[in-house]
């Protein structure tokens, strides 16, 4: 919750966005509200929670519920859909937080850094090793046009730098998991 109070209180968030998955995903949505924060809920599809143990169905519809705004990206499970919800918090995030082991080279949380790191997305690390968060330097391109789907292929840029930006404020994240949208953030 630390990540939620101190990207509210210093660089001005007012909106938090979940995929709403199981894990840190439901975390960072208790988190967003905890923070006073509004909650946006990205839903793949509206039986996510289907297979999942009935108390965490309940937590599911429960953060739904009070999300002030949900955007479904289809009305049923198919996998394509679990990226497309995840390009659409791409889309609307002025940056990145990531929970994720650095080592790890697939699935959807990985997937995500890399399309942000194309999208030259400010990425907040959260290495749950380590226990420490790092951001790299990923200043936009010159002349971006994040309203135009972007080309994925290849590898995303990496850096170790830790950086900090003087704008801040306009920054804000998204993740593999979470989304935060800066105070008058475009969307």
């Amino acid at each position: 919750m630390r990540v939620a109070v101190k990207l509210r209180e210093e660089h001005g968030t007012q909106i938090g966005v979940s995929g709403m998955a199981l894990g840190v995903d439901t975390w960072w949505a208790q988190a967003v509200l905890a923070a006073g924060m509004e909650l946006w809920a990205y839903v793949p599809f509206p039986q996510q929670p289907a297979k999942w143990q009935p108390a965490d169905q309940e937590e599911w519809r429960r953060l739904r519920a009070l999300a002030s705004r949900v955007r479904e990206f289809g009305p049923r499970y198919d996998v394509r859909l679990l990226h497309a919800r995840n390009d659409g918090m791409l889309l609307d995030a002025k940056a990145v937080t990531a929970v994720w082991l650095p080592g790890k080279k697939d699935g959807g949380t990985y997937s995500a850094v890399r399309k942000a790191g194309r999208l030259r997305l400010p990425v907040i690390h959260l290495d749950p090793r380590r226990l420490r968060t790092s951001l790299p330097n990923t200043e936009p391109a010159a002349g971006a046009d994040r309203g135009v789907r972007p080309d994925y292929s290849g590898d995303a840029p990496t850096s170790s730098a830790e950086r900090t930006r003087s704008d801040a404020s306009s920054s804000a994240a998204t993740s593999c998991g979470w989304q935060i949208l800066p105070a008058g953030g475009d969307l």
